[in-house]
């Protein structure tokens, strides 16, 4: 313990990993950062949890708002039996459902660009609705940046929201 209290003061790199991983805080620097700061919050509200089954639970919760937000895509699409199929579609996708509660990065990668997806239809409908389109432009730039920050392969939504604007002029 003493050592890797230590660690944090010293430039040895096997010692301060020691110390990170003793704390298991996330740094500012790792990708998914966010979604590991979303995992100690709730293993604050939860402190006598096992933190393997607590990561699971949140896991399993955003995965479950990824087939909702699919639905909302299917809403805005094709109406309400379009939502139903877009859901059950999803729900009983196996490599999806199966991996919900386990797979930390992947699920909420894909759940993040779910909900861009619906947040770029949404602003595509309500462009020439006035000063409607500014929340759903500020909603679609706070979940582009959310994406980005659990991969960096969600910046590729930047084309499609450039395709987007100019498919609409």
């Amino acid at each position: 313990v003493a050592r890797i209290a230590e660690a944090r003061f010293t430039a040895e790199p096997s010692a301060a990993s020691a110390y990170e991983a003793a704390c298991g805080w996330a740094r500012a620097n790792e990708p998914e950062a966010a979604l590991r700061m979303l995992e100690a919050a709730a293993q604050h509200g939860f402190p006598d949890a096992d933190h393997w089954h607590v990561r699971s639970i949140v896991g399993g919760v955003v995965g479950v708002l990824g087939i909702a937000g699919l639905a909302l895509c299917g809403l805005e699409l094709a109406g309400w039996w379009a939502a139903f199929l877009a859901a059950a579609g999803l729900a009983f996708y196996p490599r999806y459902t199966g991996a919900i509660f386990n797979n930390s990065k992947d699920i909420p990668l894909a759940v993040a660009m779910i909900f861009l997806l619906w947040l770029t239809l949404r602003l595509a409908r309500r462009w020439a609705e006035g000063d409607a389109y500014l929340l759903d432009s500020a909603l679609v730039g706070a979940c582009a940046g959310l994406a980005m920050s659990i991969r960096i392969n969600a910046a590729l939504w930047f084309g499609v929201l450039g395709l987007t604007a100019a498919g609409w002029w």
